[in-house]
Order: C-alpha cells, then sequence, then structure tokens
C-alpha cells in the first residue's frame, strides 16, 4: 500500500522570501521576453505592468516593450479585468484566452447591450469593417469613426 506523503507547512515567511528572491527578480540571463515568458504575466493598470518590469531590471526601456509587442510579436497586452492590462508570452495567449473567453465576453456584451448594441449589431459592424479596403490597420479612433459617422449615436469610449 502506497504511503501518504503529507508535506510540512510553509511558513508565509519563507513563502514570502521565496517570492521575492526567484519569482520577483530577474536573472542576469534573462531577456524581456523570457522575463515575462517564464512568469505568469505581469498584471496592472496600464502602466503599473511595465514599471513592474522596469523595477526588477531597471536597465529596460519601453523601447524594448514596444519591440517586443509590435515587431517580434513575441509579447501580448490583453485586457484584464477593469481595463487593466496584462502583458503575457504569445505562446501562453491562447491558454489564457480559452479560459477567459466566456467570461469576458458575456461581461462585453452585457456591457455594450446596456449602450444598446446587441450581437446582431456587432455582426453588422465586423462585416463592415471586413469589407473597408485598408491596407494599413485602423486605428481606434478610424474605427469609430466609421462605425458612427455621427457623434450622437457613438457609445461612450469606455464600451
Amino acid at each position: 500500500m502506497a504511503s501518504r506523503l503529507v508535506p510540512d507547512r510553509i511558513p508565509l515567511k519563507m513563502l514570502q522570501r521565496y517570492h521575492q528572491s526567484v519569482i520577483n527578480t530577474f536573472g542576469e540571463h534573462e531577456t524581456l521576453v523570457d522575463a515575462v515568458s517564464i512568469r505568469p504575466g505581469f498584471f496592472g493598470p496600464s502602466p503599473v505592468a511595465f514599471l513592474s518590469l522596469v523595477a526588477r531590471r531597471p536597465s529596460i526601456r519601453s523601447k524594448d516593450l514596444d519591440e517586443a509587442i509590435l515587431n517580434d510579436r513575441s509579447l501580448i497586452r490583453a485586457s484584464g479585468f477593469r481595463g487593466s492590462l496584462f502583458l503575457m508570452s504569445t505562446a501562453d495567449y491562447p491558454v489564457y484566452y480559452r479560459a477567459l473567453y466566456p467570461l469576458l465576453k458575456n461581461i462585453g456584451v452585457q456591457l455594450l447591450s446596456s449602450h444598446g448594441i446587441s450581437e446582431k449589431i456587432m455582426e453588422f459592424f465586423a462585416e463592415k469593417i471586413k469589407n473597408l479596403d485598408s491596407i494599413i490597420p485602423l486605428s481606434h479612433h478610424e474605427i469609430i469613426n466609421t462605425l458612427f459617422p455621427s457623434p450622437k449615436k457613438r457609445p461612450p469610449p469606455s464600451c
């Protein structure tokens, strides 16, 4: 019969020390992409995720983050809860997306429906954007101007 392993309790102080010395600290050899990929992402209001990276490795610059997100596409900025930013590895994104999609979709649909925008209207908007002859990706402002030519019918920016 297999014996039952009873792990010792880990004191909170030891757990906090491990968190500060291992999880919160970048190794000398870690690049920005490695550091984010090894950990389960960085979360916080928009500048806090970047500032937490800079606090751990002062040599990181915002252009490094822009390079990893925009050019290399090795990191991704995903929407978190309450409008926060979640910075994670592109390779990890499908797991988070599949796990959180139903919850985030329901929250988004409820918010849009409270402003009079149904899923049917969203499908119409998606089709309208697909039919645009745009080589360069459109900015948020350009998309809003295309979908809502009249300022009176526009939903608030929080949507």
